[in-house]
């Protein structure tokens, strides 16, 4: 069914970016043809998928800030923290203290949302296996786009600074960071040939989102 949809969509004229939060996932999305994968994984990929990603050509947008906050941020009730609510809407806010305060009350598994149900260790685990599935794509030379699937209640968490400088401090150099910034979002959306990268040339920054 996975690979009609997406051929019923390129026949379209539309690109299929798939929600991919396991091996399981990038495996049914490579078979389907998809055009880029939003998320990295909460286990680790097989070299297999990992392979297949590199030969299908598709982007990835890891999102790593949506699991390290929705996880760690939650813990750490980061919707009390000023410091990360600048800029942030007050209607955003409040969705955000729900779910910490649904994190809080969910005893051992993660509450309705982002992997609800998931055992908390679990989701720990995936903050860390997402970052080495990230430098797994990078050796086999992935192109990366930096965004967030989060339209509302998660967009508290998704601050463009924030996941740009976990990529850095997975390993990712400066340099690999813009062209995520900038080339990236633009690959995924199809719109490739408008993005260009060079000392002296205008940049934009824009993310990518997969609704």
């Amino acid at each position: 069914m996975a690979r009609a949809v997406v051929e019923e969509a390129h026949a379209s004229g539309l690109r299929v970016l798939a929600h991919a939060h396991w091996n399981a996932d990038y495996r049914v999305a490579l078979a389907a043809g998809v055009d880029a994968l939003m998320h990295s994984a909460f286990d680790p990929l097989d070299p297999e998928i990992v392979a297949r990603v590199a030969d299908s050509g598709v982007s990835v947008c890891p999102t790593l800030w949506v699991f390290h906050s929705a996880c760690l941020g939650a813990e750490q009730r980061w919707d009390r923290d000023p410091t990360r609510q600048r800029g942030v809407a007050e209607p955003v806010r409040r969705s955000w203290r729900r779910f910490a305060e649904a994190y809080a009350a969910s005893e051992h598994v993660l509450p309705e949302g982002i992997a609800g149900g998931l055992p908390k260790a679990a989701a720990r685990d995936g903050v860390r296996n997402a970052i080495a599935n990230l430098l797994l794509l990078r050796e086999r030379k992935v192109p990366f786009a930096y965004g967030s699937d989060g339209p509302y209640g998660f967009s508290t968490v998704f601050r463009p600074l924030e996941e740009l400088t976990l990529f850095e401090g997975a390993g990712l150099g400066k340099e690999e960071c813009l062209r995520a910034a900038t080339l990236g979002p633009p690959s995924c959306s199809g719109s490739a040939t408008a993005a260009r990268s060079a000392r002296g040339s205008r940049q934009t920054c824009c993310g990518s989102m997969a609704i």
